[in-house]
């Protein structure tokens, strides 16, 4: 086997060799044993006839030897010619002695005379038959048959045979050829695609079915395999491409995220320079007006002058102060605010007379105006809406060389708003709303870049760092103000 698979290595090859094989094998075992049928028939028939024959001749014998005719003998003999199959014949006596003989043409010819064993050998079949007569024995007769005749006959049946068998074994041979293109397609279609697969990767081929037998149902299994490795594969891949794109946007968020703390960190490092420049400015002027009022040789009226500094740098140094507590809070979600109800026009009229005075010390017109009709009180924090206005106004004034700089507010009617029923359609009735307050802070001054505007409520940032050495400023008011609106709503 291990030989005839090295030989043969194509299962197409080894398949065509085995149906041969067999079939050759078939062929020629059934030949044999016709052929052996054909020569047990023969010598059947041969044993037969010389047996016959054998009686016949002891059966007209009888009367010779009965009366020692030895002539009528042979004349009895004589009638044996006319079987050419019949070489010889003899006839003994009740002693056992030869009392005549016959001797054919072949016998002659060969020498053939004296009789073998019963079973005879080399071509001649000898047969024995005894002679009697009213049940007593007077001896027997031999008779010689030839086998020549059976041997021409089983020839000839083996050539027969042999011709029948070749063209047996040439039609399994193409039978055989028919057989394996029929059997060894769907393998070699297989193989095919499965060959196609393994150097394209592409798992989208699938292998022809060409008969519903078991090939047909490995043909529908390995289809069936390919698509489950093609879904498999399409998951895999689609999974690897959400993993890319999940990595690319958590990498995308952690530069953002990077970049983000590093500006914070960056602007918390700046706020901190600030701060001690914003602190140590006041306390400077503070300590310096501290010592000149320690003078007693010092006027009235400078000493005057150096208690107001001194109040109006502390006053700045308890805003620095506050504005630092307040975006704690905001942060730590500590921060809270009132709601009682305020009388909007004195507020305003407090706001514009605290910023009114650095608009006149830098020459800039200031000027606060009703847009209609505004109410007389208004629920809210005074505190905290007049921290939010002093601080946007202070900075229009810091930020504005020339001009002038105006406060503007106006009541604003609430717009009506509808509710949604649980059919999901809307309905008329409209949800409670209430009128709002909107203030306006317009300068000439230096303006902002769209870049400056996305940072302009950033808590610890300025517009720029020339900015900050230019008009000051601790970078906290605007983020504190906007805070503060949304909880004042």
């Amino acid at each position: 086997m291990p030989l005839f698979h090295t030989t043969l290595r194509s299962l197409s090859t080894r398949l065509l060799a085995v149906i041969s094989l067999t079939s050759t094998v078939g062929v020629l075992l059934v030949c044999g044993g016709m052929l052996s049928l054909e020569f047990m028939k023969l010598r059947a028939g041969a044993e037969d006839a010389a047996r016959t024959h054998a009686k016949m001749v002891a059966l007209n014998a009888a009367a010779a030897l009965a009366f020692n005719d030895a002539t009528g003998a042979g004349e009895v003999l004589d009638v044996l010619s006319a079987e050419p199959n019949t070489l010889a014949a003899i006839i003994y006596n009740r002693d056992g002695e030869r009392f005549a003989d016959y001797r054919g043409l072949p016998a002659r010819r060969h020498g053939t005379l004296d009789p073998p064993a019963p079973e005879g050998g080399s071509g001649v079949l000898w047969t024995h038959a005894p002679v009697t007569f009213d049940g007593e024995s007077l001896g027997s007769v031999a008779v010689a048959y030839s086998l020549t005749g059976l041997r021409d006959r089983l020839a000839r049946s083996a050539l027969l045979a042999a011709g029948i068998a070749a063209i047996a074994c040439f039609l399994s041979l193409i039978v055989a050829v028919w057989f394996r293109r029929g059997l060894t397609r769907p393998v070699a279609e297989i193989n095919g695609v499965m060959a196609a697969i393994r150097q394209s990767q592409d798992y989208g081929l699938r292998a022809r079915r060409f008969d519903d037998d078991e090939l047909g149902e490995i043909t529908d299994g390995l289809n069936a395999l390919i698509g489950h490795v093609q879904t498999a594969d399409a998951e895999l891949q689609a999974t690897n491409e959400h993993l890319e794109h999940r990595v690319t946007e958590r990498t995308l968020e952690l530069e953002a995220a990077t970049t983000e703390a590093q500006a914070a960190n960056k602007a918390k490092s700046q706020f901190l320079a600030n701060m001690s420049h914003e602190i140590r400015t006041p306390m400077t002027a503070i300590l310096g007006y501290s010592d000149m009022l320690l003078d007693p040789t010092q006027p009235e009226d400078e000493r005057m002058d150096c208690v107001q500094t001194v109040h109006r740098n502390g006053q700045h140094l308890m805003a620095i102060i506050n504005d630092v507590l307040d975006i704690s809070k905001i942060e730590a979600g500590a921060m809270t605010v009132e709601n009682i109800p305020t009388c909007l026009v004195q507020l305003v009229a407090d706001v514009a007379s605290l910023t009114r005075i650095r608009a006149i010390e830098k020459g800039v017109g200031y000027s606060v105006d009703f847009d209609g009709p505004v109410p007389e009180s208004v629920f809210t924090d005074p505190t905290r809406l007049r921290q939010i206005l002093i601080n946007l106004v202070g900075n229009a004034i810091k930020f504005t060389e020339r001009g002038s700089v105006s406060l503007r507010f106006r009541l604003l009617e609430p717009e009506p708003v509808t509710s949604t029923g649980t059919g999901g359609e809307a309905e008329a009735a409209p949800a409670p709303a209430f009128p709002r307050l909107q203030f306006e802070i317009q300068d000439t001054g230096i303006g902002m870049t769209q870049a400056q505007i996305a940072g302009l409520f950033r808590a610890f940032t300025q517009t720029d760092e020339s900015m900050t050495r230019r008009f000051g400023g601790t970078g906290l008011g605007l983020a504190i103000s906007r805070e503060l609106a949304g909880m004042l709503g």
